[in-house]
């Protein structure tokens, strides 16, 4: 199971990967909110980090398809 440091270590890894190849994206990334650490409770954090890298995730790909579709 991956800790709190790995996702976070993921979300940046994730993070900067859009900023370098879609910048125009920054916009819908400072939009979301980041999870904030529960310290009662450790693991919300790291389900809400997962579900945010989740989220990441999914902006990057319908992005992706969506540029791959004007393209065509």
């Amino acid at each position: 199971m991956k800790t709190a440091a790995d996702w976070e270590k993921e979300i940046q890894e994730k993070t900067t990967e859009i900023h370098q190849k879609y910048p125009e994206l920054i916009k819908y990334l400072s939009e979301m909110p980041m999870p904030i650490s529960d310290k009662e409770n450790p693991e919300t954090l790291i389900d809400n980090l997962a579900t945010y890298y989740a989220s990441l995730t999914d902006l990057l790909k319908h992005y992706e398809e969506t540029q791959q579709i004007k393209k065509q």
